[in-house]
């Protein structure tokens, strides 16, 4: 199995602090990976390391990070589980929980318009 290279190798990562001290930086070296972020959704901690010099260092400051290989800025807000991803656009991306809302919305549109195509006797399939 070949493995990506380097221009392709970002990591982001949400895991509990208890599995934290388990992640090995010096297996994200030996595979090339030019940058990682570990958040911790428990207390809200959010710690980086990007490749410089053949090493990866530790980003002094996560909260205004703009990740050159991702083009997105990650900001942990207040409290546990308030991680943001903001894109190139200033945009935050949706969390999991909106994607889910929305697609809920949806599909209630789609069965409502269904419903009205069958009142005038048209097959929605």
């Amino acid at each position: 199995m070949s493995m990506p290279g380097p221009e392709a190798s970002t990591v982001m990562s949400t895991i509990p602090s208890s599995a934290r001290d388990r992640l090995s930086r010096q297996l994200y070296g030996k595979y090339g990976v030019e940058e990682y972020q570990i958040y911790d959704p428990a207390d809200g901690s959010l710690a980086g390391w990007r490749r410089a010099a053949n090493r990866l260092e530790e980003v002094p400051k996560m909260s205004s990070f703009l990740s050159p290989m991702l083009v997105v800025r990650s900001e942990p807000g207040e409290g546990p589980s308030n991680l943001r991803i903001v894109g190139p656009d200033g945009q935050s991306f949706a969390t999991y929980e909106e994607v889910v809302a929305q697609r809920d919305a949806e599909r209630r549109r789609a069965d409502r318009l269904a419903a009205r195509l069958r009142e005038l006797d048209i097959d929605p399939d």
